[in-house]
């Protein structure tokens, strides 16, 4: 069935192994979720159909909840697979962004200098 891929802008540091890493982890019409260092569980993750119909409904999705309740209890009910994510470059602040070697942009994001072979402003 259809997935959602719930990708957070905040981490740029998400490499591409890990995103294929989630669609093999997601059973056939399955999810799957990252799973943090402290064990809880969130995005990037992929949604079944089913959930990401259901998170469009509620309203806590819409108040900045997130849908890491939802995953955490797909993962409890055997729903969602999940997939160890050690470190995602979440960089909420400039100073995180300049700390990880990033250098935020003019629209508030961060570029990673480096990676455009520029070295750190």
């Amino acid at each position: 069935g259809a997935r959602v891929l719930v990708l957070l802008p905040d981490m740029p540091g998400v490499e591409a192994a890990h995103l294929a890493a989630l669609r093999r982890a997601a059973r056939a019409g399955g999810g799957a979720a990252s799973r943090y260092p402290g064990g809880a569980v969130g995005a990037p993750a992929l949604l079944p159909a089913s959930l990401a119909a259901a998170l469009a409904a509620e309203a806590d999705v819409a108040q900045d909840r997130g849908v890491a309740p939802a995953l955490a209890a797909g993962v409890e009910a055997g729903d969602v697979a999940v997939v160890p994510l050690t470190d995602a470059g979440d960089v909420d602040t400039p100073d995180a962004a300049r700390a990880r070697g990033w250098t935020p942009g003019g629209s508030g994001t961060a570029v990673r200098a480096a990676h455009r072979g520029v070295r750190g402003a």
